[in-house]
């Protein structure tokens, strides 16, 4: 079903919503769906509708919900509740916006049942975010490598940076930069990701080094 994804900004909650898709997608053998992305404030005051009409077949994640009118929010609970398409919908903001709109419009809570507020996320979470990220791109990280990703990742987690998915995907390309060189160039690894196995390449210690 349609579900709510809340977190402060830098917590990964695109990540994770696209993640959810894949792993129902996955369980209903849906293949490999499309994914929409859209800011609220591009879909204040449109025929909804129409919105999730032209997006059919694509699952559809609405970010900065804080950003939606009330006009809109009724609309879109109406164009949810009418969908007969098969995709979802994921609404995506702080966890303030969320609990504002529930307050304000109960009813969405019929059509968006499901609600999944991120914390912050530690250390080792990064790095399974960050390992995740690495599996879509086509490599693998072992055991060593996982280390120092860790040593990586503690090292840019400071006071005066709050951590985030882009510093942490910062890291996952550089490192693969590195992979790639040492794999006989972009041209093999391309391959090697395209191929039929599907086999991931595997990134090593002085990767992230």
């Amino acid at each position: 079903g349609n579900l709510i994804v809340t977190g402060d900004a830098k917590t990964g909650k695109t990540f994770l919503a696209i993640e959810i898709l894949k792993a129902v997608n996955q369980e209903t053998g849906n293949g490999n769906p499309r994914v929409a992305k859209v800011q609220s404030q591009a879909i204040n005051g449109k025929d909804i509708k129409n919105v999730l009409s032209k997006v059919s077949g694509a699952d559809l994640i609405i970010e900065n919900i804080e950003k939606l009118d009330d006009e809109t929010i009724n609309n879109l609970i109406d164009a949810v509740k009418d969908n007969t398409d098969s995709s979802m919908v994921i609404l995506e903001g702080n966890k303030l916006a969320a609990d504002t709109m529930i307050q304000n419009h109960p009813s969405i809570q019929s059509v968006f049942r499901t609600r999944i507020d991120i914390g912050e996320l530690t250390l080792t979470q990064w790095a399974d975010v960050a390992q995740k990220y690495a599996e879509g791109q086509g490599y693998s990280i072992d055991d060593v490598a996982l280390l120092a990703l860790h040593a990586k990742i503690d090292e840019i987690n400071t006071p005066d940076i709050r951590l985030g998915y882009s510093q942490v995907r910062k890291i996952v390309d550089e490192a693969i930069d590195k992979a790639e060189k040492r794999s006989s160039g972009k041209l093999f690894s391309a391959f090697s990701r395209k191929s039929e196995g599907k086999e991931l390449i595997p990134m090593l210690e002085e990767d992230f080094i």
